[in-house]
C-alpha cells in the first residue's frame, strides 16, 4: 500500500499546496475453490474469468464482477487458486446505498474502523458487523472493515452512508462501543467437524440486545447453521422456535451450563405424526439423527428433565380397520410394539428397535382380522404395559 501526493512549481520556484492524498494498492487477491465473502478495495472493476459470484439484494443473486463498495461471495470453479491483480488506485472513499436488512458491504485501501462509517439517517441498527472465516466456516464480529474482505451489515431502514479514510485521524480518534455482557448458556450443535452454538440467557433480551443477536444470511453450501426462527443466535424466550440446517445427520446436541441456576433444556422435533424430545442438562449428550420440519427449544426446570416411558391410548378405539398407536420414549432404548389376540398368540410386531427419547406413532391395519378384542404391549427397557383395544366390523 502507497499514499502519494503532488504538488507543482511556478516558473518562480515557488510549491503549490499538495493535493489530496490518494492510495495506490500493490497487492492481489486469490480465490480458492472454498466460499469467501471478498471487496474490491480499487477503483477499476474487476472480472475475473472462471469464478463464481454472488451479491446480495434481499436474496443471493448470481453476478460477474467486482465492483468496489460491495461485498461478495466468490468461489474458483476449478482445484488450482486464482490470482486477481490489484495493483491500481485504491479506493479511499465511498457512498453506499443500504437496503433494510443485512447488507454486504466491501473495504477501502486501508482499515476504517466500523464506527467511524459516516450514517446521517442512522440507517444502522445495533447488530454487529459480521466478517466471514473460511477455516472455521462460520461468520465471527468485526468491529473494523480492511481491504479484500467482505462484510455483512445491517439496516434499520434504508439509507446512505460513507466510508472514508482520514489519513490524519481516523487511526487515533475511532470511537468505542459499549456492549453490555450477557451471561448465556450455550446449545451446541456439531455435525462433521464443524460446531455452532445457539445461547440461552437467564432473562427477556431487549429490543437492543435482540438486534445485537441477528445473524447474516446462511453462507453458501454451509455445513451446519444454528439459528431462531427470528434470525438470532441467541434469546431470553421460554421457547424459541429453532432453523437447523445440515448437510449431513445425525447432529450432536450438548448443553455447555454457564449460568449459576437450575434451568435445563428441552429439544422438541416434529416431521407429521413422528416427534423427537430431547432433554439438555450439564454433562451429557444426545442425537438428531434426521432433519425435522418443526423444531423448538424450551426452557424448564430440572425437576422437569424426567420423560417418563408411557403407552397412550390408541385412536379411534374400537376401530374399523385401522387405528392410530402413540406412545412415548423416556430414553434411549430398545423399543418393541406387539399385538396379541385374545388367546396370547402374538399376530403383529410393529416396533422392534431402538429409539431415542421422543413420542412415536404407529399405524396398525386389522383389514385381514376378525372383530374382537386385541392386546397391544409395549417394552421400552424395564418398561413394559400392556392395553386393550377393539376392532368392529
Amino acid at each position: 500500500m502507497y499514499y502519494y501526493a503532488v504538488s507543482a512549481y511556478d516558473n518562480s520556484g515557488r510549491e503549490s499546496n499538495l493535493s489530496t492524498i490518494v492510495s495506490y494498492l500493490d497487492e492481489d487477491m486469490f480465490v480458492s475453490d472454498e466460499w469467501e465473502l471478498v471487496s474490491n478495495p480499487v477503483s477499476t472493476t474487476q472480472k475475473p474469468s472462471d469464478v463464481d459470484i454472488f451479491q446480495f439484494d434481499g436474496t443471493y443473486k448470481k453476478d460477474s464482477a467486482l465492483v468496489s463498495g460491495k461485498g461478495y461471495w466468490v468461489k474458483n470453479n476449478n482445484d488450482t487458486q486464482q490470482t486477481i491483480d490489484l495493483r491500481d488506485q485504491g479506493v479511499d472513499s465511498i457512498m453506499v446505498n443500504l437496503n433494510q436488512g443485512w447488507n454486504m458491504i466491501g473495504g477501502l485501501a486501508d482499515t476504517l474502523q466500523k464506527a467511524n462509517i459516516v450514517d446521517p439517517n442512522n440507517s444502522i441498527s445495533d447488530a454487529p458487523m459480521y466478517l466471514y472465516e473460511p477455516q472455521s466456516s462460520s461468520y465471527k464480529e468485526s468491529s473494523k472493515l480492511v481491504p479484500k474482505q467482505g462484510y455483512w451489515l445491517h439496516a434499520e431502514n434504508s439509507g446512505k452512508i460513507y466510508l472514508k479514510l482520514d489519513f490524519e485521524a481516523a487511526r487515533n480518534n475511532s470511537k468505542k462501543e459499549t456492549v453490555k455482557e450477557i451471561l448465556f448458556d450455550e446449545i451446541i450443535f456439531s455435525s462433521q467437524g464443524a460446531s455452532k452454538k445457539f445461547l440461552y440467557a437467564a432473562n427477556l433480551l431487549s429490543e437492543s440486545e435482540q438486534q445485537r443477536q441477528l445473524l447474516p444470511p446462511i453462507p453458501p453450501n454451509t455445513t451446519l447453521d444454528i439459528r431462531s426462527g427470528e434470525g438470532q443466535k441467541a434469546t431470553g424466550k421460554d421457547i424459541v422456535s429453532l432453523k437447523l440446517e445440515a448437510q449431513s445427520y445425525p447432529v450432536q446436541v450438548r448443553l455447555n451450563k454457564k449460568q449459576d441456576n437450575d434451568f435445563a433444556y428441552r429439544l422438541i422435533a416434529q416431521k407429521g405424526e413422528d416427534e423427537l424430545m430431547l432433554t439438555l442438562t450439564s454433562g451429557n449428550s444426545q442425537q438428531i439423527k434426521k432433519g425435522y420440519e418443526d423444531i423448538r427449544l424450551k426452557r424448564i426446570a430440572q425437576s422437569e428433565t424426567p420423560i417418563k416411558n408411557k403407552l397412550l391410548p390408541n385412536y379411534p378405539n374400537p376401530f374399523n380397520p385401522t387405528t392410530t398407536i402413540k406412545y412415548r420414549v423416556g430414553s434411549t432404548s430398545d423399543v418393541s410394539i406387539n399385538v396379541y389376540n385374545v388367546l396370547g398368540k402374538r399376530i403383529r410386531t410393529l416396533v422392534d428397535k431402538q429409539q431415542q427419547p421422543g413420542v412415536y406413532t404407529e399405524q396398525f391395519n386389522g383389514s385381514n382380522l376378525a372383530s374382537g378384542l386385541y392386546f397391544i404391549r409395549i417394552k421400552a427397557g424395564q418398561y413394559n404395559q400392556v392395553q386393550k383395544m377393539m376392532l368392529i366390523k
